[in-house]
């Protein structure tokens, strides 16, 4: 698997938004001339409608304000001064968590899906009930650099779709892969999870999921399709992959249906075994640039900013 190269220099000012998703803004915990860690909740959520933030450097707390924001609007922001020597949080692993507890521990780790809706919403929806939990790995280029061999990966990702499973309360899941997505159909075409030889099937004509969770005799598959775009392609995805319509203006949650990101399963991972929260992301830069590439950045709309600066100059 590619690697991904590291945005390693720190900026003179960081900004962490109290909002990294579509929802409502964070009650910050931080106040001017406080000291903070690495990994440190410096945002907690004020309703369900929003995730928890954590400061993704070490240093000083220089105001707590209103600050421009890649949105386009101005953000109840945390406006830090980076330390040279950082220092982090006691990252605790949580193991045995009851189903009750993920949910909690998925909101106040901070992991939101690409599509800007917290993960705890999307698995636990007010009103509706999940049956099937689908990992949309058709954009694995982001896994690439975080994992040590392909079967490391399948095994990470098969583990994380467990624990989405049983924090929705859903009977099923599936990860699926671009059919054109070699690295990734090798890592999970005959590996063995909890006893079981796991095989990529691909998605063709009228074959949905239920099709092969009920020819493999489990409840959790992996297949392939192709690479779903447009508007609606939250609900282009649901249909081509479970077989279930999502009616206009609705979400796949509507037909049971919760949808995450190879991101998100990772973040999920991350959290539960090594105690680390959602603070860093990876950015794909392509086209006009000197240098194409993935950069693994930290979480704070500055350092996205001096990424861009530095690759288009």
């Amino acid at each position: 698997m590619a690697d991904i190269n590291v945005m390693g220099n720190i900026p003179k000012k960081v900004i962490i938004p109290l909002r990294q998703h579509n929802g409502t803004d964070c009650d910050p915990l931080v106040k001017k001339g406080d000291q903070i860690l690495v990994g440190q909740m410096i945002g907690e959520c004020s309703s369900d409608d929003c995730t928890c933030v954590h400061s993704s450097v070490c240093g000083e707390v220089v105001s707590v304000e209103d600050a421009p924001n890649p949105c386009g609007k101005e953000i109840k922001s945390v406006i830090i001064e980076p330390a040279e020597v950082e220092n982090c949080v006691d990252f605790i692993p949580t193991e045995d968590i009851e189903a009750v507890d993920l949910i909690k521990i998925i909101k106040e780790a901070g992991i939101v899906e690409h599509y800007g809706t917290p993960t705890h919403r999307v698995l636990s929806p007010e009103g509706k009930d999940i049956d099937s939990v689908i990992i949309d790995a058709t954009s694995s280029e982001w896994v690439d650099g975080h994992f040590d061999t392909p079967v490391q990966y399948g095994i990470k990702i098969f583990g994380s779709l467990k624990l989405l499973m049983k924090a929705a309360g859903a009977s099923t899941g599936a990860i699926v892969l671009r059919n054109d997505d070699m690295d990734s159909i090798n890592a999970f075409d005959g590996l063995v999870y909890d006893d079981k030889n796991m095989n990529v099937a691909p998605l063709l004509g009228k074959r949905h999921i239920g099709y092969y969770l009920k020819d493999q005799g489990s409840d959790m598959v992996v297949v392939s399709h192709d690479r779903i775009y447009g508007k609606d392609r939250l609900s282009l995805f649901t249909h081509h992959v479970t077989g279930r319509k999502v009616p206009v203006n609705c979400a796949p949650a509507d037909v049971g249906i919760a949808i995450c990101s190879i991101k998100s399963a990772k973040a999920l991972y991350d959290i539960l075994h090594e105690g680390k929260p959602c603070i860093e992301t990876v950015v794909s830069v392509s086209g006009k640039v000197k240098d194409p590439q993935r950069v693994l950045v930290r979480m704070s709309s500055r350092h996205v900013g001096d990424m861009w600066e530095n690759l288009l100059s």
